[in-house]
């Protein structure tokens, strides 16, 4: 029986989430949310970690509506039981806009 803390990381792509593309001559989105999770040595020492991945393309794309969905699916989760919080990996572009929007709209005891 283990006692870490079940969290769920949603990715939204951006910077983190991309590799240079020699056929493009730009970054693309190549990492998979799974991908970034593992990239972090010991994480799975700390928690439960769930990986939803909502997108995968540039924070330039994350639009409000989709800052709103994103919202409605971290709500959803936080619902669960034996869910104790959530995370967001997220571009640099948006990333305070959704970080603000999702602070407004964020309803769950649950950070």
């Amino acid at each position: 029986m283990t006692d870490k803390k079940k969290v769920i990381v949603f990715t939204t792509g951006g910077t983190i989430a991309m590799k240079f593309d020699p056929k493009v001559n730009g970054l693309v989105p190549a990492v998979s949310g799974a991908d970034l999770a593992a990239a972090v040595p010991g994480l799975d020492k700390l928690a439960d970690v769930e990986v939803r991945e909502f997108s995968n393309h540039a924070s330039c794309a994350m639009t409000p509506q989709k800052m709103f969905q994103l919202s409605q699916m971290i709500e959803e989760a936080l619902k669960e039981e034996g869910v104790a919080g959530a995370v967001v990996t997220h571009g640099t572009d948006t990333v305070e806009e959704t970080a603000y929007m999702l602070d407004i709209l964020h309803k769950s005891e649950k950070p």
